[in-house]
Order: C-alpha cells, then sequence, then structure tokens
C-alpha cells in the first residue's frame, strides 16, 4: 500500500498523470503470490497458455532472459492494469478484514482464517490504522471496487 506525506494512494497514482492508458486489465487474488501474479502478466505478454515457466524464472533471477523475451516477442512496452497496484486498497480494505463467519460454518471460517494470516509466518496480517475515508458499494461514487465494468 502507497503512502505520500499524510496521503494514502494507489500505487498508479504514484506514477503521475504521464502513464499511457492500460491495454489490458488483469485482477489478483490475495491469497496467490505476487510473483505469481507478475508470472501470469509476463505469461500474457508472451502469449503463453500458462505462466509456471516464468515464475520458475522470476523465482531463479532469469531476469534478463525474460526481458529479452519481451522483446523479441514485442511486447515489453505493452501496458497492464492491475486492480492489486492500481486500486487505492486505503480507501477502502486496509482497516480490516472481511466480516468473519460464524464457528458453526467450519469450511468458510477455516477459509476466512487462512485468507487472514501470511502463509509463511503463519502471523496475522497487520491492518493498516490510516484515517483514509473507506468507502464501499453504499458509496457508488467514491468507492474504487465497483469501477471493473467499465475498465
Amino acid at each position: 500500500l502507497s503512502r505520500v506525506e499524510d496521503r494514502r494512494v494507489a500505487y498508479s497514482t504514484l506514477l503521475g498523470e504521464n502513464v499511457p492508458p492500460a491495454q489490458r486489465m488483469v485482477t489478483h487474488t490475495w491469497s496467490g503470490l505476487f510473483v505469481d501474479l507478475v508470472a501470469a502478466v509476463m505469461a500474457d505478454a508472451l502469449d503463453l497458455k500458462e505462466y509456471s515457466a516464468v515464475s520458475e524464472a522470476l523465482a531463479n533471477k532469469r531476469h534478463s532472459a525474460l526481458r529479452r523475451d519481451l522483446e523479441v516477442a514485442g511486447s515489453l512496452h505493452r501496458t497492464y492494469w492491475i486492480c492489486a497496484l492500481c486500486v487505492n486498497q486505503h480507501a477502502n480494505i486496509c482497516g480490516g478484514f472481511a466480516h468473519e463467519p460464524p464457528l458453526e460454518d467450519s469450511r468458510a471460517h477455516a477459509m476466512w482464517e487462512r485468507g487472514r494470516r501470511d502463509s509463511v509466518t503463519n502471523e496475522v496480517f497487520p491492518c493498516c490504522d490510516c484515517e483514509e475515508p473507506k468507502a464501499f458499494n453504499d458509496q457508488p461514487d467514491g468507492c474504487e471496487l465497483n469501477k471493473f465494468d467499465e475498465m
């Protein structure tokens, strides 16, 4: 989550206004690994059907070879809109987790519990204490989470 002085903003806001429009839109899952998100985007740019080889190349620090592959494919400068980077998470979800399901629904509760923990350390993710006003679907004009159809 990005911060500028006392403001909390989307990463894309930090890039300024001279950014070309996105040619592709990508959403993510919070339960996935960031390297897999990047690998999936790069696999798309390389017109691959799966991203496992790209993920392995990233993990093994074969960045120069991947860059060369993107240059050869003519997609090195393709632009992507990635929700995790373009939606201001401080304007909505940074202050807490989804509503806790009842313990009686053990499967849903287990998924909720797993989703709020770091998969490596098992620590509960810290919540942000920023004072950025939150806007959800009940405030459609100010909410950034309901704009996917417009993208």
